[in-house]
């Protein structure tokens, strides 16, 4: 008896995409950030607090806005640190100003304009953290 071992090409199986047929019902609808997360306006006390805790920041234009001066190694640096912060504000909903003076850069940051002029909240106060 001689043993044949089949030559029959082998078929490689292939895995198989499953796909549910999305509709409207089945997808889940999302409000944006800013409304699931209803900010209030912190009292001065607590404002003042929070700026302990932050080096550098300090409460302007009669409390209705932050700014924080920093010096940084050259001028390049300070450009592009503008630039950074000016993008990040922009992303997050703050209005910010920034002014260059060589290698110094003055940031501005004010309320979240939805909030009326001059809303300091937590959020306003972690994104100035985040800045250093």
């Amino acid at each position: 008896m001689s043993s044949k071992k089949s030559t029959a090409p082998r078929k490689s199986l292939k895995a198989e995409r499953v796909q549910e047929e999305l509709t409207a019902s089945s997808v889940p609808i999302k409000a944006p950030m800013e409304a699931a997360v209803v900010q209030q306006r912190l009292k001065a006390e607590r404002v003042q607090e929070r700026l302990q805790r932050m080096p550098g920041w300090n409460l302007t234009l009669e409390g209705k806005a932050l700014d924080r001066a920093r010096e940084l190694r050259s001028v390049e640096d300070a450009v592009d640190f503008a630039a950074l912060a000016l993008r990040m504000a922009s992303r997050a909903r703050f209005p910010a100003q920034v002014q260059v003076e060589g290698k110094r850069v003055l940031l501005t940051l004010q309320g979240h304009p939805n909030m009326g002029r001059g809303a300091i909240t937590d959020n306003l106060l972690d994104f100035a953290a985040s800045l250093g």
